[in-house]
């Protein structure tokens, strides 16, 4: 087997392992993470919200994309960085116990 066929099948497996991610809409490029039935005001909420946006910044460095794995951690990494300012700002206001139900965080490639 080549080593494009390995590194291909590898993607592919590791694409459909993610658990499901809540997403409200999807275009080329972009997931909007939901996120209003996680408690933000703890520690939990908080880290269900990152783990939810690292599983769609893989989905979308993954998904129709024949990458190498530095290309596709490198992808995840722009992803998480560009997304960080509105993880912060949706902690940052979570004053009540649970965000507003229509609560999105916007995922894209650059």
């Amino acid at each position: 087997m080549t080593r494009l066929s390995s590194i291909t099948i590898a993607a592919a497996l590791l694409a459909s392992a993610l658990p499901a991610v809540p997403v409200l809409a999807a275009a080329d490029g972009i997931i909007r993470v939901a996120y209003g039935d996680l408690n933000l005001t703890s520690e939990n909420g908080q880290a269900a919200l990152t783990d939810r946006v690292r599983r769609a910044a893989d989905k979308l460095c993954l998904v129709g994309q024949v990458r190498g794995l530095d290309q596709t951690l490198g992808c995840r990494k722009d992803v998480m960085t560009t997304t960080a300012p509105q993880i912060a700002m949706a902690i940052q206001n979570a004053t009540v116990r649970f965000a507003d139900a229509g609560s999105t965080i916007v995922v894209a490639l650059r």
